[in-house]
Formats: C-alpha cells, sequence, structure tokens
C-alpha cells in the first residue's frame, strides 16, 4: 500500500518540524518546505501529491494566492494551517480554495483527523 503523499508548506521551522515528525510517526510520506516558491517548483516537477497543509502567513507568498496556483494544476485537497482565524478569513479560504481550517494551536491528533476525513471524501 502506498502513503499518503503530504505536502507541507510552513515558514515557522518549529510547527513544521512537529506537524513532519507527527505525519510521518502516522505512515504519512511528508513533503515539508517553509517557502511557497520552493513547494511550487517542487510540485511542477514532480506532480501534486494527495492533500496540501498549507499556512497562510508564508513571507513570500500568502497562502491563498499558492493554494490558486496549486488548484490551477490538477484537483488538490487542501486543509489551511494557520493562527489566522478571523471569521471573514475562514469562510473565504473555505469558499474559494480549502476543503478544511485548522487554527493554531491545534491537537495534532486533530489535524489527522482532518487530512483522514478530507482524504475520505475524494475519489480513489
Amino acid at each position: 500500500m502506498n502513503k499518503t503523499k503530504v505536502l507541507l508548506v510552513e515558514d515557522e521551522a518549529n510547527i513544521n518540524r512537529l506537524i513532519t515528525e507527527f505525519m510521518t510517526s502516522r505512515d504519512y510520506d511528508v513533503l515539508s518546505f517553509e517557502d511557497a516558491p520552493e513547494a511550487l517548483e517542487h510540485v511542477r516537477q514532480n506532480g501534486l501529491l494527495h492533500i496540501a497543509l498549507i499556512d497562510l502567513a508564508l513571507p513570500t507568498m500568502h497562502g491563498f494566492e499558492l493554494s490558486g496556483k496549486l488548484k490551477a494544476m490538477g484537483d488538490v485537497p487542501i486543509i489551511f494551517v494557520t493562527s489566522t482565524g478571523d471569521t471573514d478569513t475562514i469562510v473565504q479560504g473555505l469558499r474559494r480554495y480549502a476543503d478544511d481550517f485548522i487554527v493554531k494551536p491545534f491537537d495534532l491528533r486533530e489535524l489527522e483527523a482532518r487530512v483522514q476525513n478530507v482524504l475520505s471524501r475524494m475519489p480513489s
């Protein structure tokens, strides 16, 4: 059985490391980036992954912009993992780009449950 491939774009090194280590320990194959352009280049060269976890407040490109570029490449489910928790941002994200939204701080088990839930709704 192939591992679920997760694209993680999170510029906070500690959070990036925690999510990567946790998801890897749960048997996910995590490709993590702290920079949106690097993540986009990887996807352009290697194709989309099964799911993307994206921070909104990235230094070189807003998470909405990154998500739009990923969606233009194909139908990849996206979960925003961010400290931006105002209702307008959440609603905009869910309406335009994301399949789910989780606000920092969060429990890593909740993140995994959200990933599983989103993936369960995707066609095989």
